[in-house]
């Protein structure tokens, strides 16, 4: 009984909370940098995707904080192992989620997950949400997601709705509790927080896995795509209780019938696509789910 009780307890605090006082841009891309500082790129590049001068033109840039985007946008073109591993990769993390997560020709979030960020240590992972939190704030409340950039045609339909989701599934990968999150949205109110919202509601995923995995040596492998599976599972529970809550897709849509005739037209034309993805967990399966995401996460960081 003890160790069930002690698995329940510690399926519940797999979740942050979501800071909604997060520090300001300059101190959360400064912590950012921090936490990632001690990581060195490692050299001598695969030759079939990049050639010496390529190598080198990124070898002048070793500072992470000023190295241009177009110095370092190639190597999220290529597999990660072709420029060095995850050394590299996480040496330029800082500078590259600033320039490209909202990137929507790079893809970035989906490099970022196959090196499954929910393992990493806590510093780093705290210093991402911190970052994703106060562009989210920015983005939702206002038109600024700094301190990411953005190009200037993805802050308007339809295009905008990538940039939302982004920030959305940022945060969901790096564990701020679900039904917090999209509580938060739905009390901000506002074009950008019922679209994403809506799109989110009509996915068969919330969260899209990756095409391959890039763990640390000793990681399980296996355990990651049953924690994305989990926790899309518990996603898509905290996004039903929200959605179909209190009527809340009803009441929305008469709102938009006079405010947003596009949204009307969209919750209209997906209702029965999201009405068909709606998930309640009880609260026991809730619990077996989380036990699951759990399981993919270090002893020390639940």
């Amino acid at each position: 009984m003890r160790l069930a009780k002690s698995a329940e307890q510690a399926a519940e605090r797999i979740f942050y909370c979501l800071d909604l006082n997060p520090p300001e841009t300059v101190a959360c891309r400064d912590r950012l940098y921090a936490a990632f500082s001690h990581y060195r790129p490692v050299w001598n590049w695969c030759r079939q995707c990049f050639a010496a001068e390529e190598e080198e033109k990124v070898r002048r840039h070793p500072n992470p904080r000023t190295t241009p985007g177009d110095i370092i946008a190639p190597l999220y073109h290529e597999h990660p192992r072709c420029s060095g591993g995850r050394e590299t990769f996480l040496h330029w993390l800082p500078r590259s989620l600033e320039l490209f997560l909202l990137d929507s020709d790079i893809c970035f979030l989906e490099r970022l997950l196959t090196l499954a960020p929910w393992q990493w240590p806590a510093e780093e992972q705290g210093a991402l949400r911190e970052v994703l939190t106060r562009a989210a704030i920015g983005w939702f409340t206002g038109n600024d997601p700094s301190p990411l950039h953005i190009k200037d045609h993805l802050t308007r339909r339809p295009a905008a709705s990538i940039t939302s989701e982004t920030l959305v599934c940022a945060l969901l990968c790096l564990r701020v509790d679900p039904f917090a999150l999209f509580a938060w949205l739905a009390r901000t109110g506002g074009q950008r927080a019922h679209d994403v919202l809506l799109e989110l509601a009509y996915r068969e995923d919330i969260i899209d896995p990756p095409f391959y995995w890039l763990l640390e040596e000793g990681s399980d492998q296996a355990l990651q795509p049953a924690f994305v599976r989990s926790l899309n599972r518990v996603c898509r529970d905290a996004l039903s209780r929200i959605v179909a809550g209190g009527n809340r897709a009803e009441r929305l849509w008469i709102w938009a019938m006079e405010a947003d005739v596009e949204l009307a037209a969209d919750i209209t034309a997906s209702e029965s696509l999201w009405r068909s993805n709606l998930l309640r967990l009880s609260p026991s399966q809730r619990r077996s789910e989380g036990a699951i995401v759990a399981s993919a996460i270090p002893s020390g960081l639940c």
